[in-house]
């Protein structure tokens, strides 16, 4: 099957793959939060937590750069992301900083409170530039340190990917007006920009002998660049991509066998995101109405490591599966409450907050591109 047969209405198995994806995220950082490997690393060498994230990307490549080129305008795009993105993580934020104050952290509440780690903790993991992880006298007796919201690090990456989509759809835009052609058609703008992002990742990056720069521009976040931009590339070519669970197969017995070859990365990149679309869409797993209630699969992500380090302070020695189902119970229904109550209803904005944000310009509403 061609991804461009059935990519077209929601019918598919993301939500599952994603709400799965985020629990290995738990599962992962247990173990990793008392200074072990969990299972899954010791027989392929990568972390569950790392292939969930990749899971992620590859398929949030997909879907936003679907998203900006099925929508009539890149401001409606931004207003969606932002959307999505920023209430949640804002209240999460805050929620952390609150409950540390006055009930985690080892100094005095004024004390804490009288800083300014407090609020630029708020901010900064609010503006999805940076993170910040640590809050004064928070977990500071954690087995693995004291990093208040872990998982918080890979949202920037994400907010660029979103930033290099968008720069795919304002190009084309540019180029249009300036050829006078009318919409230069997006798809084959994301399909180019994804193309040049997918060679860095894989090995342009080390070729051209680019810096590292924290975070953001890590080596771990220049491969989930990788995942993101195959997913991307994918959208703009669906047309001639087939999905074959053969070609997942023979992809796998590749891997083995160059395992521990310089091209390991640059095969497993594309194997994934390929692997992540195919499982979305076969028929051979229905999962078609699991999302039916909410998707909770970023509220899960960006609740779960503030829990899971709360429970390692209070013992330090729990075991990690008894640490990451205890957290799951706890975090699925905080992620069902953000969706349903902060998650959902901003979203119901998209619309108005689009048209005033293009009314404050004098701007009218534009027609989808060809």
């Amino acid at each position: 099957m061609r991804i461009s047969d059935v990519d077209s209405s929601r019918d598919n198995n993301m939500d599952l793959m994603r709400f799965l994806a985020a629990s290995a995220v738990i599962y992962g950082h247990a173990f990793h939060l008392q200074n072990l490997r969990d299972p899954l690393e010791g027989v392929v060498g990568r972390s569950t937590g790392s292939l969930a994230v990749a899971v992620f990307f590859a398929l949030s490549g997909f879907l936003i750069a679907k998203s900006l080129t099925s929508r009539p305008s890149l401001l409606e795009f931004l207003v969606a992301r932002a959307l999505r993105i920023l209430p949640a993580l804002i209240v999460v934020n805050v929620l952390v900083v609150l409950i540390s104050g006055f009930a985690w952290t080892a100094v005095p509440t004024a004390e804490f409170f009288g800083g300014s780690a407090p609020w630029t903790y708020i901010f900064w993991n609010s503006s999805l530039l940076k993170s910040q992880f640590y809050l004064p006298g928070v977990f500071v007796g954690n087995p693995a340190g004291s990093a208040v919201n872990g998982s918080l690090w890979t949202l920037p990456v994400e907010a660029r990917m979103y930033g290099l989509v968008f720069l795919a759809g304002l190009s084309s835009l540019l180029i249009s007006k300036i050829l006078a052609t009318g919409f230069l058609d997006r798809r084959r703008m994301v399909g180019l920009f994804g193309l040049i992002a997918l060679a860095f990742s894989l090995f342009l990056w080390r070729v051209l002998g680019l810096p590292y720069v924290g975070g953001v521009l890590s080596e771990n976040g220049v491969e989930l660049m990788g995942y993101f931009s195959a997913g991307m590339v994918a959208h703009a070519f669906r047309e001639r991509i087939n999905l074959d669970g053969r070609i997942i197969i023979a992809g796998a017995v590749a891997l083995l066998i160059w395992r521990d070859t310089r091209f390991a990365d640059a095969l497993f990149i594309p194997w994934l995101a390929y692997s992540c679309l195919w499982t979305a869409y076969t028929p051979r797993v229905n999962a078609r109405g699991f999302g039916s209630k909410g998707d909770f699969s970023y509220g899960i992500y960006i609740f779960a490591f503030p829990v899971q380090q709360w429970f390692y302070s209070q013992n330090p020695e729990m075991n990690p599966l008894t640490n990451a189902i205890s957290t799951f119970c706890i975090v699925v229904a905080l992620a069902a409450i953000s969706f349903w109550f902060i998650e959902r209803p901003a979203l119901r904005f998209k619309r108005s907050l689009s048209d005033r944000i293009r009314s404050l310009f004098g701007t009218t509403r534009s027609q989808p591109d060809a």
